[in-house]
């Protein structure tokens, strides 16, 4: 049986921990208390159950405070998905494209501009969304706009 990485905070440490723990952010709020139950000597499944975690969650912040301290709390590691500085570039196209149909007042839908840049629909409705923008209704078609 594995035993968990002792975790001993200073007193800034502990003061920063407890902030956090209090912040709107859940994810950092989560991995705060985490560190702080682990500073109390309590094993991983007993802050699993308390915070209802998964033991191996609390075992990687463990872990990787015990490692980078405060920074690696507070700091997401890279998750999978699309690069967002390719997703960035989509985006631009996709506002500008969109810019251009407004000034022309020409029509358009989510699949529509989808296939016209070679994108997936989802990726132009999210990006509209994020900006407030909807699809402008098509002449005689319903107003919804629904991806």
């Amino acid at each position: 049986m594995r035993t968990a990485v002792s975790i001993t905070l200073n007193e800034e440490e502990r003061r920063t921990l407890r902030r956090w723990a209090r912040q709107t952010d859940a994810r950092l709020a989560r991995r705060a208390r985490i560190v702080l139950l682990a500073a109390k000597g309590r094993s991983n499944n007993e802050i699993a159950d308390k915070l209802e975690t998964e033991p191996h969650t609390v075992a990687r912040w463990r872990n990787r405070f015990a490692e980078q301290g405060l920074g690696g709390v507070k700091e997401e590691a890279p998750r999978s998905g699309r690069n967002r500085s390719k997703r960035n570039r989509v985006e631009q196209r996709i506002l500008r494209r969109v810019a251009r149909h407004i000034e022309r007042r020409q029509p358009w839908s989510y699949r529509e501009l989808a296939e016209l840049l070679g994108v997936n629909h989802m990726m132009v409705y999210r990006v509209l969304r994020e900006h407030d923008l909807s699809a402008s209704p098509r002449p005689g078609a319903s107003p919804l706009t629904t991806p």
